[in-house]
């Protein structure tokens, strides 16, 4: 008897769980595809000067198996947010929420900043899912964004994107200058050996 009121119960509470809406909140968020500027009805939401750093209070979190990755979603106040990830030389990495048309240079200040290795001339943005062009993957040179303000190389930040800033393997001035240490010592050494 104990086994069959279990299965009832526990069949009860599946079929409540089905059939509850698949994200609630206090003024029910919603979960869309991207929206377009040709979308009826769409406005591009008011940005405030501070960033999304954290989600606000009455947030739906989207988890995979309620709500299609690669998605928007909104907050009690209306706003579009979405997830993108970040790698790398980044001050936090991880993933984030971000709001819809964030560009990568709020992103990076939200994850507070590139690291003094960051490689700010082959950062990569990487699409969760393909472009209409079939482009999975974008290399953004900010250099001249942090020289001039120019941001032609960004391109437009969608959902789950993975943003990877690499380490710069280049020369360092610390590298530049043991060498340079070096050879000034085997040229001193080799020219009092001939002495």
């Amino acid at each position: 008897m104990k086994n069959v009121l279990k299965t009832l119960v526990v069949g009860l509470l599946t079929i409540q769980i089905l059939t509850l809406p698949v994200m609630t909140s206090v003024t029910q968020a919603q979960v869309f595809d991207a929206p377009s500027a040709g979308t009826p009805g769409f406005t591009s939401p008011a940005f405030p000067a501070a960033p999304l750093t954290t989600p606000p209070t009455g947030t739906v979190f989207p988890t995979y198996g309620a709500v299609q990755p690669g998605s928007y979603f909104t907050d009690d106040m209306g706003n579009i947010l979405m997830y993108v990830n970040v790698w790398g030389q980044v001050g936090v990495p991880g993933q984030h929420v971000i709001r819809e048309g964030s560009d990568i240079a709020t992103v990076l200040s939200i994850v507070g900043g590139p690291t003094v290795d960051a490689n700010l001339k082959k950062i990569r943005v990487n699409r969760f899912m393909p472009d209409e062009n079939g482009a999975n993957s974008y290399t953004v040179d900010l250099r001249k964004y942090q020289r001039e303000g120019d941001r032609s190389e960004f391109v437009d930040l969608k959902p789950n994107d993975t943003i990877i800033v690499p380490e710069d393997k280049g020369l360092d001035i610390r590298t530049v200058a043991t060498v340079v240490g070096l050879v000034a010592t085997i040229v001193t050494l080799v020219t009092v050996s001939t002495d």
